[in-house]
């Protein structure tokens, strides 16, 4: 017997089987019941496995931008004439949709990636499905319009469709030419095998929005084995 569960079925069953039996429990369910309570070793249901483990101490990864080796990424954009800058709705197509004034970012490097995420055209794909976080997620940007607002956010591709996250991080940038940073994060749960992870930028204002320095840090919250 290697669970609690089982133990406490035993222990019932047990106790049950004393109904009608004139001298006792029956003493094969009271041996095993006895034992797997006493002998205070963890039980299988009680645990988590190595390998659950292995992978949430070995699945991460970063991809961004550094504006000392590669150069700034710039990017035209039409402007969505509020500073609000929402999400799109979701789902949308992967091309053709109505991304409410969003623009992939394309031209975001591999930094580092381990266990079940890689890192392929500015694109995160997870290997192991479960729930992840990022544990930073910031752009170092800038335009050549004044009173600016400038957001991001992050869309997970997934049979076709991208699902965006509902709340834009985005920062107003009083001094176009200025570099602004701007930063967050949050949870990305129940991605799957197969999972496509991007960073979208929108400004308030058309104009070209130059991205300096970026990160996105992802890294496995726990596998689906483990999510309650």
């Amino acid at each position: 017997m290697t669970n609690r569960t089982e133990a406490q079925t035993l222990g019932i069953d047990a106790i049950s089987s004393k109904q009608g039996v004139a001298d006792s429990i029956d003493p094969t369910f009271d041996a095993a019941a006895r034992k797997s309570i006493l002998d205070r070793q963890a039980m299988s249901d009680e645990v988590v496995s190595k390998a659950d483990l292995l992978d949430i101490f070995n699945t991460h990864c970063q991809i961004g931008n550094t504006s000392k080796v590669d150069g700034a990424i710039t990017i035209s954009i039409t402007g969505t004439g509020t500073d609000d800058l929402y999400p799109p709705d979701n789902p949308q197509p992967t091309s053709g949709g109505d991304y409410e004034g969003y623009v992939k970012i394309t031209g975001l490097s591999l930094i580092s990636e381990k266990g079940g995420l890689s890192v392929a055209s500015s694109e995160v794909t997870v290997g192991i499905a479960g729930d992840y976080y990022t544990s930073h997620a910031y752009l170092d940007a800038s335009s050549a319009v004044n009173t600016n607002n400038i957001g991001f956010t992050i869309a997970v591709e997934r049979s076709g469709n991208l699902i965006f996250q509902q709340r834009a991080i985005g920062s107003r940038g009083f001094n176009g030419d200025n570099r602004t940073n701007i930063s967050g994060g949050g949870f990305l749960p129940n991605l799957l095998v197969g999972d496509k992870i991007s960073v979208w930028v929108a400004s308030s204002a058309t104009t070209t929005v130059t991205i300096h320095d970026a990160n996105l840090g992802i890294n496995l919250r726990a596998p689906s084995s483990l999510v309650t």
